[in-house]
Order: structure tokens, then sequence, then C-alpha cells
């Protein structure tokens, strides 16, 4: 599951970074990776693009 959450996000070439060396749009990346890791049933998320470039909320969409 987290080799999935990882490609679905695109975090595979920060994976090994420590997190406050992240771009604050992949710090959004990471907790959008944390919130879905487990699958959840129903998940509310509070503007999930904020802080991300247009590319970045075009994938995210």
């Amino acid at each position: 599951r987290l080799e999935t959450v990882i490609g679905q996000l695109q975090l595979d070439h920060v994976l090994r970074q420590p997190i406050e060396t992240l771009s604050k749009g992949f710090k959004r990346r990471v907790g959008l990776a944390q919130a879905i890791l487990h699958d959840p049933q129903v998940l509310i998320l509070d503007e999930p693009t904020d802080g991300l470039d247009p590319n970045q909320k075009h994938e995210v969409r």
C-alpha cells in the first residue's frame, strides 16, 4: 500500500528527505499521503490543494 500511495502522489524522489527540507507543496503531499495511507472509508479534507502550484493542483484533482 505504501508504494502505491508514494507513486500516486509522486513522492518517489523526495522519499528519503527530511520533511523540514521539503517545499510547502511537497509537505502538503506528505500530509495527504498520511491521510490516505490507511484507506479510510471517509476522508474529509480542508483545502487539500492550498499551497500547491497549478500543475500539482490539477494532479490532485
